[in-house]
């Protein structure tokens, strides 16, 4: 994975590509555009023209709130790379759309979901923790830091299965600066990913019902909201809803669907989902989360739809029409 912060002028803070990145790479600075909980943005993605010859992507992102903007050009002068599949050696190049228009057979044909133009959140790598155990030492570079490995608290309600989730690390612990190098650590927790590529027990806040019930915040934070998107001044005529959990779930036959679940099998027994909602300012907008009771939430989350053998592998609903309304917030 190519990787890089969104800068105000456009430089990259490391190496972006996977064949040379580093600690910068991952390090935002002082020319990295830094956003407020609760400001207005606005996100243009296009295949931009090089200065030199040819096109590579790019995105551009304008703070409404704090008047400030930054972009990133997804090309080889700025670093970024295509891996070979045979031996993961990387090649200087400039990423480019894969199809210059969106329709329902333009996907992308080797992951599991036929994404297309989309908007995409990654949950389930995060669990809050009473205490950790399990200390141990990790250098990167010339950096070394102190990680932990178990999560002990209300959210872990069992032994883990070391087959499927070894355990939770890295963990941290509440007020932790890593040596200095970042502000503390405001909450006791773990990131799941080190050992096991995510909560693949469920466990966690993400399969819990605690998220945002509408945008506006109460007891729970207010969920982003996101307004539609649109493409040369016009919105999308249809939308899917999509999800690769099945991925995560050691029971589910991607091939047939069987076994596959949802809401996947945790403790929480909780999935989120898209909710349209009308917003006085941005007009029809979407929100991810719990909100099911502000607007048109398709079913909640029925609106994933089924795995199976035409849906490469994903929870995927058919394609409906993008509606033109939507319900006043309630």
């Amino acid at each position: 994975m190519n990787f890089a912060f969104i800068q105000h002028h456009g430089t990259p803070t490391g190496p972006p590509s996977p064949q040379e990145s580093d600690l910068a790479t991952m390090t935002p600075n002082r020319d990295t555009l830094l956003m407020s909980p609760g400001d207005t943005i606005v996100i243009h993605i296009f295949n931009a023209r090089l200065r030199g010859d040819g096109h590579a992507l790019e995105v551009t992102e304008d703070d409404l709130t704090s008047h400030t903007s930054g972009f990133m050009i997804a090309s080889a002068a700025n670093g970024f790379m295509n891996t070979s599949p045979v031996d993961c050696s990387g090649t200087p190049f400039n990423f480019q759309p894969e199809y210059s228009s969106a329709a329902p057979g333009n996907i992308v044909p080797w992951g599991p979901g036929a994404y297309n133009i989309n908007s995409e959140f990654e949950i389930g790598h995060f669990e809050p923790c009473t205490t950790i155990t399990g200390p141990k030492q990790f250098t990167e570079e010339s950096f070394t830091d102190t990680q932990w490995t178990n999560c002990v608290g209300p959210y872990e309600t069992g032994t883990e299965d070391p087959a499927l989730e070894p355990n939770d690390s890295p963990c941290y612990p509440f007020g932790d600066t890593h040596g200095g190098t970042a502000a503390p650590n405001l909450v006791t927790g773990c990131d799941v990913f080190t050992d096991a590529i995510g909560d693949l027990d469920y466990d966690g806040t993400p399969y819990r019902a605690g998220w945002p019930t509408s945008s506006s915040p109460s007891r729970f934070p207010g969920a982003i909201a996101q307004a539609q998107p649109t493409s040369q001044g016009r919105g999308y005529s249809r939308i899917q809803f999509v999800t690769d959990m099945s991925a995560t779930e050691e029971n589910c036959d991607v091939s047939s669907g069987a076994g596959c679940v949802m809401p996947p099998p945790g403790p929480g027994h909780f999935y989120p989902y898209w909710t349209l909602v009308h917003d006085p300012e941005l007009g029809c907008t979407w929100q991810f989360g719990n909100a099911g009771r502000t607007g048109e939430s398709f079913g909640g989350d029925a609106q994933w739809g089924t795995v199976n053998p035409s849906s490469l592998g994903a929870f995927q609903s058919a394609i409906q029409a993008n509606p033109r309304t939507c319900s006043q917030n309630r």
